[in-house]
């Protein structure tokens, strides 16, 4: 864990994500946008036009996400947001019940090639759950899929259910399609003055 740092990723780190993204956008061109978008307007080969409309989210200081360092470079993403920022995630089969204020979604993980198996998923779920307590977040809702055999690192990208669990949430339910639902309940910080719990 030595050198590895987490920060929300801000306007000046745009350039950071450009070069851990990768002409590709991460995925097939996604640039974080798959769960940004309405289902009818999904556009996942599309790199040029994802980028844009995901820098823009960035330039209006959205913080949708955290970058996770080793020394100065950005090796790992993980996008976790309001869930209500997400409409295909909150017009789809995931969700076990209306949106609620308070209720944040860790949709997404990329993590660099050479780092990967190193623990970065974890470490990005500890940072992200920090960060939503510290953006004022009640509770913090994951959907991962177990791996099936063959499937490669794309097939992980809502990230895998035991790390989750490991990290404290627990399985609530699941979709008509069979995608758990994990759940964590934070406790907030307290007033100005008292001790604060850690947060990136």
């Amino acid at each position: 864990m030595a050198g590895r740092t987490f920060h929300p990723l801000t306007p000046d780190r745009w350039d950071d994500l450009a070069d851990l993204f990768g002409p590709h956008g991460a995925c097939a061109g996604c640039w974080c946008t798959y769960w940004r978008q309405p289902t009818a307007r999904i556009r996942v080969a599309f790199t040029d036009e994802n980028r844009a409309a995901f820098k823009a989210i960035v330039d209006r200081n959205e913080q949708p996400g955290i970058l996770g360092y080793q020394d100065d470079r950005a090796v790992a993403w993980c996008a976790v947001a309001p869930r209500r920022t997400f409409p295909r995630l909150t017009a789809g089969r995931f969700l076990l019940g209306p949106d609620a204020p308070g209720v944040w979604a860790i949709t997404c993980f990329y993590i660099r090639r050479g780092h990967r198996r190193q623990g970065w998923m974890r470490a990005c779920i500890d940072a992200a759950r920090d960060f939503a307590a510290s953006r004022g977040a009640a509770v913090v809702e994951a959907y991962p899929s177990p791996p099936t055999p063959g499937s490669g690192a794309a097939a992980l990208y809502m990230g895998l259910p035991q790390a989750f669990t490991a990290a404290g949430f627990r399985e609530i339910g699941r979709s008509r399609r069979g995608r758990p639902t994990l759940s964590l309940g934070l406790v907030q910080p307290p007033a100005a003055g008292g001790d604060r719990s850690r947060s990136i």
